[in-house]
């Protein structure tokens, strides 16, 4: 009978904390260090490659001819678009971590209220209860587990607030954060631009797809020649049209020849020794010898057609 009376007196509040039990399992300081790591992680990717991303566009954007230094020069430059479009997705990235730990460190404050007031009908019962209470013993248990409780919840609900201020706040100030960005020395943009750039260009599949857009200028260039040659024998007229448009793909062929040959000096010190130099510097010069015979070639058409007329 006494052993009933025992069980009878603790039910009331087991069953209490059964109904909270399920939430401890959520509401973990290791979970809650996972999504700060998260979020902090997204920030410093924020604050770094997504701000460097950025700034390189700033620096494309101003050899696409942009010349102001404002947001509203560069707002229609296509290069520019995409930085900021990657930095707009790292944004959204670190709101929607923020937003995750914030609701999870509420719901956690939410579910150590529980316990405490759980803890606190305990109390209440404990100090009512005679010394000699058979059921003293497993409710004062129970407790002390509700204690250690409330501490492990408490931890992870406070999560959040941990985070460093300038994490909490970086989203708040978008535009002032973008002006910081934008007011860096061009200079110090393209260097970076090309600190990133450039050794990406000398990369196998990019390489090879420079090697091909030369090789195709190059041949443009030389139907554009020989049909102006063909065409001057009628009429020194008709060849110029031909002329000129040999004179743009030359142009076209020039640029990938002098970025490769840019990347390719400002990479030279890294590519040396490695298993990749001979094959890249094969390539490299691939490139240039393209770019060499195809400006001779239409030199030498062009001062044709000239003496011709």
């Amino acid at each position: 009978m006494e052993e009933s009376k025992v069980a009878k007196e603790i039910a009331k509040f087991e069953t209490a904390h059964k109904k909270i039990a399920p939430q401890l399992k959520l509401y973990t300081n290791a979970a809650a260090s996972k999504l700060s790591k998260t979020a902090s992680g997204l920030y410093l990717t924020l604050i770094g490659d997504a701000s460097d991303v950025l700034a390189e566009s700033m620096a494309e954007a101003r050899e696409n001819g942009v010349t102001g230094n404002k947001f509203a020069d560069f707002a229609k430059d296509p290069a520019f678009k995409d930085g900021l479009k990657v930095y707009n997705i790292a944004c959204n990235q670190l709101e929607k971590a923020q937003t995750e730990l914030k609701t999870f460190c509420d719901n956690a404050a939410k579910c150590s209220a529980e316990l405490v007031k759980l803890q606190k009908d305990i109390d209440k019962d404990l100090k009512s209860r005679k010394s000699s209470s058979a059921s003293k013993k497993d409710i004062e248990k129970l407790r002390k587990q509700v204690a250690g409780e409330i501490t492990e919840v408490n931890k992870a609900a406070a999560a959040y607030g941990k985070l460093p201020p300038a994490q909490l706040t970086y989203l708040s100030k978008f535009q002032a954060n973008v002006d910081k960005i934008m007011k860096q020395a061009p200079e110090a943009q393209k260097q970076k631009r090309d600190a990133t750039l450039l050794p990406q260009m000398l990369v196998d599949r990019n390489l090879a797809k420079g090697l091909s857009q030369a090789n195709g200028f190059a041949k443009k260039v030389k139907a554009h020649c020989d049909a102006a040659i063909d065409k001057a024998g009628t009429d020194i007229k008709l060849a110029m049209p031909e002329l000129k448009a040999a004179a743009a793909e030359m142009a076209k062929l020039k640029k990938v020849n002098d970025d490769y040959d840019r990347a390719f000096k400002a990479t030279a010190k890294q590519l040396k020794g490695t298993k990749d130099e001979a094959k890249v510097t094969k390539r490299v010069q691939t490139i240039n010898k393209l770019a060499t015979d195809a400006a001779r070639t239409l030199r030498g058409v062009a001062t044709t057609i000239k003496k011709a007329g």
